[in-house]
């Protein structure tokens, strides 16, 4: 049996289960959900009628099979079209492209949400869905690229929290006077991929009082090597695995 982690860690689910079910469905996010995860990661574009709706790719042909571009559909169209046909699990074949008012009737009282932004101007449409849903802003945190959509974030969503994306390395990451400005422009945390994390990098932005959020990890290995490292969470395509880790029910992958 694994040792079960001396801190808290928050295990996300990466555009829901994205390992066993179509990435960012409903199918996806429930198996998220059953699994365990303490919240959900989506991708957020905005729909032809300004809608936020759950997708990664500005057009569907990666997942969807036909080039139809995502902003040029009402979310009602975008709802009809299926996504999961090219899953090797029949079951999932007749999942379609949700909006965030689904994801988050489901998540209710379940899960916080991790929204990562793909573009701008998404705050006040996010703000509206959540006024009218009633999900508590405070449990939703908000994944920007740049200053152009944290401000925008900050301006709408204020108490929601902000973190800060880069697929790349940060060379400022070691920086205390960098990290002290994130914090005083409103950030709240670092989401950023496993292998530009170090154990320092992370205490040290600890230290100001960011979050540090990992993506995508999903070998067992470098699951228990960010655990060890101290991370606030980890994102993941396979939250069973992680959750199980986490718990100490699963068997040693050494």
């Amino acid at each position: 049996m694994t040792p079960m982690p001396d801190h808290p860690v928050l295990v996300t689910g990466h555009r829901g289960a994205a390992a066993h079910a179509p990435e960012n469905t409903m199918a996806s996010f429930q198996l998220a959900l059953d699994a365990g995860c303490g919240a959900i990661e989506t991708d957020v574009r905005l729909s032809a009628d300004q809608l936020p709706v759950l997708v990664h790719d500005a057009d569907l042909s990666r997942v969807g099979g036909a080039p139809s571009v995502v902003a040029e559909l009402t979310a009602a169209a975008l709802g009809r079209l299926e996504v999961g046909a090219r899953h090797p699990d029949p079951r999932f074949h007749d999942q379609t492209v949700p909006t965030l008012a689904d994801l988050l009737a489901l998540c209710a009282d379940r899960a916080q949400v991790l929204l990562d932004l793909k573009v701008v101007g998404a705050g006040a449409p996010i703000a509206q869905v959540l006024a009218e849903t009633g999900f508590p802003t405070e449990r939703a945190a908000l994944i920007v690229w740049d200053d152009v959509q944290a401000e925008d974030a900050i301006r709408h969503l204020p108490r929601a929290k902000l973190l800060l994306s880069s697929d790349t390395p940060l060379a400022t990451a070691e920086d205390d006077e960098w990290l002290a400005a994130l914090l005083a422009r409103g950030y709240s945390g670092l989401s950023l991929p496993w292998e530009h994390l170090t154990a320092e990098r992370i205490e040290r932005a600890q230290r100001f009082g960011l979050a540090v959020h990992t993506w995508t990890v999903n070998d067992p290995q470098d699951m228990l090597a960010a655990i060890a490292a101290g991370v606030d969470g980890i994102i993941t395509d396979d939250p069973q695995r992680l959750v199980a880790l986490c718990s100490g029910t699963a068997t040693d992958p050494r």
